[in-house]
């Protein structure tokens, strides 16, 4: 008969892989990657588009999914095109990049 050996990887390890891939957000960083291009006219901003994260004792975290320099209504275009088959509570919307929350993970 063969010894019981317990295994040597915990087999739950790959579970919360998504959300340990993810690094806090930096809005500075965002302005510099997108360096502000000549075109832009005044209507268009830096949107985030976010959504909602894990829940935790402290309350759910958001998640920034894209940042982009665009108009409004843009941004919201794109936000509805990530979030197609995403059940309520999953998808995405559009937030000004000055009202995305201190603490926010950028994916």
């Amino acid at each position: 008969a063969r010894p019981c050996r317990p295994r040597t990887q915990d087999k739950n390890a790959g579970l919360g892989a998504e959300d340990v891939a993810t690094r806090l957000f930096d809005a500075a960083a965002a302005l510099q990657a997108l360096s502000p291009q000549p075109t832009a006219g005044p209507e268009e901003e830096v949107h985030c588009v976010v959504r909602w994260g894990s829940s935790s004792v402290s309350g759910r975290e958001v998640v920034v999914v894209q940042v982009m320099q665009c108009t409004r209504a843009a941004a919201k275009e794109r936000a509805a095109e990530l979030s197609v088959g995403r059940s309520r509570g999953r998808r995405c919307w559009v937030l000004p990049l000055d009202k995305v929350p201190e603490g926010a993970r950028f994916e």
